[in-house]
């Protein structure tokens, strides 16, 4: 799968807003019942570049260009993008053993808050009670299968880097031309997807 490029020319605000999908019901006497519909939000992301360099020694504008066409031209249009605010778990708690369960899901936690990691980069470190094990198979999604289901009572934790799923928000992607081998974005958006 494709990876959003690094590049230098990243201004601020780079922009990060939680997405939820609920359901107001509003009675006639104007009292509203509300349903949510996801269990975990998807995110929106904004990253404006202030330069991109188009000389032939740096090729930035031309690595971005290229990177939207490829996603664009792809039939899946979903690529991985490294958050590097959000983008680390170190001794991440992601369940506790029950002696029976195998397959657990990665997470990660913000603010109290957990949801699934569904791109560990590589090999991700695994404890068992706080003993490393390679006694797993890492699968499809972020999923952990254990060889041997983990005792009861034992804290599973996961530490690693993670990429986002994500997808491009439009079909264009505005660039402006503001100086000799100088290109700027304002506005590159994108949106995570559940897998």
């Amino acid at each position: 799968m494709l990876q959003f490029p690094t590049l230098p020319g990243i201004s601020w605000p780079v922009k990060r807003s939680p997405l939820w999908k609920t359901v107001v019901q509003t009675a006639i006497s104007g009292r509203e019942s509300l349903l949510g519909q996801w269990s975990v939000p998807r995110w929106a992301i904004e990253v404006p570049f202030e330069f991109l360099r188009a000389g032939q020694q740096y090729q930035e504008w031309q690595t971005l260009v290229g990177f939207y066409n490829q996603v664009k031209a792809s039939p899946a249009q979903t690529f991985l993008f490294y958050d590097t605010y959000d983008g680390q778990a170190i001794d991440q708690d992601f369940g506790q053993g029950d002696g029976v369960t195998t397959t657990w899901q990665l997470t990660r936690a913000l603010g109290g808050f957990v949801e699934p990691v569904v791109a560990p980069q590589g090999q991700p470190v695994i404890t068992i009670g706080g003993v490393a094990t390679t006694a797993f198979t890492l699968g499809s999604g972020g999923r952990v299968t254990f060889d041997v289901a983990p005792a009861a009572g034992t804290q599973l934790q996961w530490s690693g880097p993670y990429d986002w799923l994500c997808r491009f928000d439009k079909d264009q992607l505005d660039f402006e031309n503001f100086m000799f081998n100088y290109w700027r974005c304002k506005s590159v958006t994108f949106t995570t997807v559940k897998p």
